[in-house]
């Protein structure tokens, strides 16, 4: 297998090195980018949605995109977690979120649209959330942001952790 990092461009058969294997156009519609968090995120007594400070990647006009969006977050059963996306206007989309538990019931799957808000009911250890998905994006290019809060204001740390991560695909 050979993975040529300077444009993230991997060869899974593994016979050619990634510069022979792809060539230009192929490089564009197959480009991977991964974005982990550095550190932890905080967010106390409030609702209010707000842009995570390391979990977003540019995206281009009149593209598809899939995504992967990774959480690990600790908080307690009081505040929960509520979050969407912003996008480019005009991008369209929606994603399969799997999680711990959803408005108080137990485990399973939800889908949203790219641009609603949904929300976790917490454990009091701790949960991951996983949100796949798959996006188009309109005449204009931007940035695919992931936005997020307490579903309850509450004075206890609701905190999305380092390592948490999102991985978007040109397709």
């Amino acid at each position: 297998m050979a993975l040529n990092f300077g444009t993230n461009v991997f060869d899974p058969s593994g016979t050619k090195n990634a510069s022979e294997f792809f060539d230009r156009e192929a490089e564009d519609k197959l480009r991977t980018r991964i974005v982990i968090k550095a550190s932890d995120e905080t967010v106390v007594s409030s609702t209010t949605i707000q842009d995570d400070d390391e979990l977003f990647i540019g995206v281009d006009s009149k593209s598809k995109y899939s995504f992967e969006v990774n959480i690990d977050l600790t908080s307690s059963s009081v505040p929960d977690f509520k979050w969407k996306f912003s996008s480019p206007a005009g991008t369209v989309g929606s994603y399969v979120v799997s999680g711990a538990r959803f408005g108080g019931g137990q485990g399973g799957l939800q889908v949203g649209n790219i641009d609603v808000e949904l929300n976790l009911a917490i454990l009091d250890t701790g949960s991951t959330v996983l949100i796949s998905g798959i996006i188009e994006t309109g005449n204009t290019s931007g940035t695919l942001t992931f936005q997020w809060a307490q579903d309850t204001s509450s004075a206890v740390d609701t905190i999305v952790k380092a390592n948490s991560f999102m991985v978007v695909t040109k397709i």
